[in-house]
């Protein structure tokens, strides 16, 4: 077994989409495995395809499904098979049983440890860097930007998991080792009080993490006190940027806000760590973000997430000035990495150093102009006053 091609995902993971879709992890996209509305989530699991995952994996070899990974590790020598495969990792997987991946090949059974959920796409913001696949919020102003959604997009876009494949799936939930949360934003739908209720209730003891913007956090702080709760904040802007990476679908969120609540969740002991997705729409805000984060958390939480892969015109590295990208890359070489963030800086570090393609940074720029004229904001004033 080539344990430098290897990857625990396949043998411990599901990852249910909102329309039933099934994927092996969140960065294999389209390339489903199956669907909980045709199959069960325990046959699926199980099927030939996946099995020739892993089989591929304890081959040592390299399976197509999972380019995405392989092609960051080209690029910045970090993915996220390498992010499961690192210190801790593991751990969370088969809660503190196994303690590395090389163990973890040799002695691990086949089952599902770790289920992954978007139960919608509803979510209460529009981020400039996401789009109608992720996002409710996107819906309008993507007609005005691009073009009319089709019907059968829209359906893949608003489809939801019922209540009911909490139910029929609960030996799953309740025997699992993680439940992953994703979205959309998870607090902004029905389905995540419904399963943290019954959670609550049969007293669930593995790992419940979720990915959030932690604006709508406040009415669930209770109940995330009760599990081992581990919240992702993803914000990717400090300060008088957040709000412009940030923007809500109704009463705007400020920055004091979300501190606000940041605060709540230190009150709570409810562990969080941080996920700032480096790109080009944040590249002038990367220092203050790290520097704030240093001084209210310390080492204690990771600041950082991998540099956004996609857009390809919002990629940081497509920032023209190269002597701007060098200098940060230099100053962020000789920072003080914690453990939790030194793979992410090391790869926003190798993609600083990459060179630029003008015309995706031409693209960036009329895009946020359309954003702009779209949704009455002056992102491109703050850009140029940066630049």
């Amino acid at each position: 077994m080539n344990l430098d091609t290897y990857c625990p995902i396949p043998f411990s993971e599901m990852y249910v989409r909102n329309d039933g879709n099934v994927l092996l992890c969140c960065d294999t996209y389209l390339n489903y495995v199956g669907n909980v509305n045709k199959s069960s989530l325990s046959e699926i699991f199980h099927s030939s395809f996946v099995n020739d995952v892993r089989k591929t994996f304890t081959n040592g070899q390299k399976h197509k499904v999972c380019d995405i990974c392989w092609k960051r590790e080209e690029n910045t020598g970090n993915s996220y098979r390498t992010y499961w495969n690192s210190e801790g990792g593991i751990e969370l997987l088969t809660r503190n049983k196994i303690k590395d991946y090389k163990e973890f090949a040799q002695k691990a059974s086949t089952r599902i440890r770790r289920i992954k959920i978007d139960f919608s796409n509803a979510c209460n913001m529009k981020c400039p860097m996401c789009s109608i696949d992720k996002s409710t919020g996107w819906l309008k102003d993507h007609t005005k930007i691009f073009e009319p959604v089709k019907q059968e997009q829209l359906k893949s876009i608003t489809d939801q998991l019922p209540l009911s494949f909490i139910d029929d799936n609960w030996e799953h939930f309740i025997n699992s080792n993680m439940i992953d949360l994703s979205g959309g934003e998870p607090f902004y739908m029905p389905q995540v009080k419904y399963l943290l209720d019954r959670l609550a209730k049969e007293r669930y003891n593995g790992v419940l993490k979720v990915i959030t913007n932690a604006s709508l956090i406040e009415p669930f702080i209770d109940q995330l006190s009760k599990f081992e709760s581990r919240l992702v904040i993803s914000c990717d802007g400090y300060g008088d940027l957040y709000p412009y990476v940030r923007p809500s679908v109704g009463k705007p969120i400020s920055w004091q806000k979300l501190e606000s609540n940041l605060k709540l969740l230190r009150e709570a002991n409810i562990i969080h760590t941080f996920c700032y997705v480096p790109q080009l729409i944040n590249i002038h805000n990367i220092e203050d973000w790290i520097n704030w984060h240093s001084s209210v958390y310390g080492d204690s939480t990771g600041s950082l997430g991998l540099p956004l892969h996609k857009p390809e015109h919002m990629r940081i590295e497509h920032y023209p000035n190269e002597d701007y990208k060098h200098k940060l890359a230099d100053k962020l070489e000789k920072h003080n990495w914690n453990q939790f963030d030194k793979n992410d800086s090391r790869a926003l570090i190798e993609q600083l150093r990459m060179q630029a393609d003008n015309k995706q940074y031409e693209q960036f720029l009329t895009y946020m102009a359309k954003l702009d004229d779209v949704r009455n904001t002056n992102f491109m004033a703050i850009w140029a006053e940066n630049t």
